[in-house]
């Protein structure tokens, strides 16, 4: 009688077990595929604020080539003004993609896993070029933008 009861005991512990197994499994499986989904539409507000990002570069430096050859149109203290309120944006973009990037999750991405890496990889270069044209720019105390600058 005991050896019955001891393996019906042992048997409806195995079941148990097995069961909690699969919960976990099932509550894994879930959370990866919700990070997948989070991880995909980081990347597509990315592209977003990317695409922010080129044309509010393009404007600051469209802006600045228009500024050094039509001085006298306005005076220094505006353009001043005018080039910060346009650098402000474009850093501030590129603030939103470093916060955005911290999120991504390459290593759920499964075949995709080189390719995201290597995307996140080249977003923190341009962040780090960003990042060190702002750098100059506040030890330079001008938005000036030099042929070398540009040519790096």
């Amino acid at each position: 009688m005991k050896e019955r009861n001891l393996r019906i005991l042992l048997i409806f512990l195995l079941l148990i077990s097995v069961l909690i197994n699969i919960s976990y499994y099932m509550k894994d499986k879930h959370a990866v595929s919700q990070k997948r989904w989070h991880s995909e539409q980081d990347l597509e507000f990315i592209a977003l604020v990317g695409n922010n990002l080129a044309n509010h570069l393009e404007n600051f430096l469209n802006y600045s080539i228009e500024a050094v050859t039509d001085q006298d149109i306005e005076s220094n203290e505006e353009r001043h003004l005018l080039q910060t309120d346009m650098w402000r944006v474009a850093h501030g973009e590129s603030n939103n993609i470093s916060y955005y990037l911290a999120r991504l999750s390459p290593h759920l991405m499964k075949d995709l896993r080189p390719k995201w890496s290597l995307l996140i990889h080249s977003l923190h270069r341009v962040n780090g070029i960003l990042s060190g044209l702002n750098t100059d720019f506040l030890v330079q105390r001008s938005y000036d933008i030099s042929d070398e600058k540009l040519s790096n």
